[in-house]
């Protein structure tokens, strides 16, 4: 491959990723709006499951993994 193909791949990636992230949240920005709660605090909550904002970070950083791959 020449560097300009592999230049290509490299931003074509790149665009992916953006292009996936920004349909993600662009669908659940609107979602409070719209009367979807995520705050139930009357659910019992596991002693092992990790704070909320952990699950995003760790979808993202996945999602990210599986695209390069």
């Amino acid at each position: 491959m020449t560097h300009a193909n592999n230049q290509n791949m490299i931003w074509a990636l790149v665009f992916s990723v953006l292009i996936f992230y920004g349909i993600l949240i662009l669908v659940n920005i609107p979602a409070p709006f719209i009367g979807l709660n995520f705050d139930n605090d009357e659910t019992p909550k596991l002693w092992y499951a990790p704070p909320g904002f952990v699950i995003p970070v760790i979808w993202f950083v996945l999602f990210t993994l599986l695209g390069i791959g």
